[in-house]
């Protein structure tokens, strides 16, 4: 499974006009042929922002000024369903023609439904649906109409969210073999009432990753770890004062990224005070501010600090081999359960997401 910079998606990257190079050119129809006037059209190649544009009055789509390259398409409407298309060739200076996207009326459908805790949606709301895998280019895009819309796809597993300008949402993992689905997700304004203490937030979380990236260049080295425990503590003092003031700091009192910033720092801390949060970190992942596969890591650490087993076989710890092995698991024979109910991939796969990430110091155990 490939990791995508969800990020990547959201943002416009300011791409060299010397690297500018093709187009590409093509139609929407229908299985029956007739062009679908008004589909939605996404190209990208894994490595820039997709772009998105409509097919016109005959059906026609086209790009321009694409980086060489090798690219994936998709075309969606609501009701006449969803095409995806991989190898489609970027030549430098060249023009690729004729690349027809023909939609499934049959591809699965994807409900959406965004909400905003201060009771209004911008406008230029844009919903995505970016699936997993190994393809290129496979996401689907539409705007969305008071909060609503209806996104056909292929069938596959998505990180489905939305986006628009100054706001931010979590993702919601779907998976789809052919029927509906239905989501329902918070977006959050990036500043909330209280912007210093967003900013303090988040340049307390970047202190915490440029002392924790240090560790891993040292190779975990004594001074390394020691700044580490000097970082995690001065934050701790910090995060006791801000939930004294404030409570759990939610996306409405420093926005949704300085929230998220809050939930990683609260992950260091060294138990007790992420055990008296927890009901709050509980209200702010069920009202969509943070993802609830998170809030599920949360809890496991808790568990895990107080020598318990484990609910959703988040954590692995290192063993007298110096493999990573992984912590006792509550009633294991029904983790993937209730690792579904929180956006999570089966304990199977995350398994195997960690060996590639720790090679032969992975253990299967």
């Amino acid at each position: 499974m490939k990791k995508r910079n969800v990020l990547l998606l959201l943002s416009a990257l300011l791409i060299d006009s010397t690297a500018l190079a093709g187009d590409v050119v093509g139609h929407v129809r229908a299985h029956d042929g007739q062009p679908v006037v008004g589909a939605t059209v996404a190209i990208g190649n894994g490595t820039r922002a997709p772009s998105v544009t409509s097919t016109d009055s005959v059906g026609e789509y086209r790009f321009t000024d694409l980086p060489a390259g090798t690219y994936g398409a998709t075309a969606t409407t609501p009701d006449a369903g969803a095409a995806y298309k991989s190898g489609i060739a970027v030549a430098e200076h060249g023009r690729s023609e004729g690349i027809e996207l023909v939609l499934d009326a049959a591809a699965p459908r994807i409900g959406v439904r965004v909400t905003s805790p201060t009771g209004k949606l911008p406008g230029g709301l844009v919903v995505f649906a970016n699936r997993w895998s190994e393809d290129t280019g496979d996401a689907f895009y539409t705007k969305a109409v008071d909060g609503e819309c209806r996104l056909s796809v292929i069938p596959g597993s998505y990180l489905v969210a939305a986006k628009a300008p100054g706001w931010y949402g979590q993702s919601q993992l779907v998976k789809l073999s052919g029927g509906p689905a239905r989501v329902e997700f918070g977006l959050y304004p990036e500043k909330g009432s209280e912007p210093a203490l967003s900013a303090e937030l988040i340049e307390m979380e970047r202190e915490d990753q440029r002392v924790r990236t240090q560790y891993l260049k040292e190779f975990a080295s004594k001074e390394a770890q020691a700044a580490i425990a000097k970082v995690d503590e001065k934050n701790r003092q910090r995060l006791v004062e801000i939930v004294k003031k404030f409570g759990w700091p939610r996306a409405e009192l420093v926005g949704y990224s300085a929230e998220q910033a809050a939930w990683t720092l609260i992950q260091h801390e060294s138990g007790q005070l992420r055990k008296s949060v927890l009901p709050q970190l509980k209200a702010a992942a069920e009202a969509g501010e943070i993802p609830l596969n998170n809030f599920a890591l949360s809890v496991d650490r808790d568990l895990m600090t107080d020598g318990k087993k484990q609910l959703y076989g988040s954590q692995f710890r290192e063993n007298a081999q110096g493999e990573w092995e992984l912590y006792p698991v509550e009633d294991e024979a029904n983790v993937d359960r209730r690792r579904a109910q929180m956006g999570m991939e089966p304990l199977a796969d995350y398994r195997a997401k960690i060996a590639r990430i720790y090679g032969s110091r992975a253990s299967g155990k």
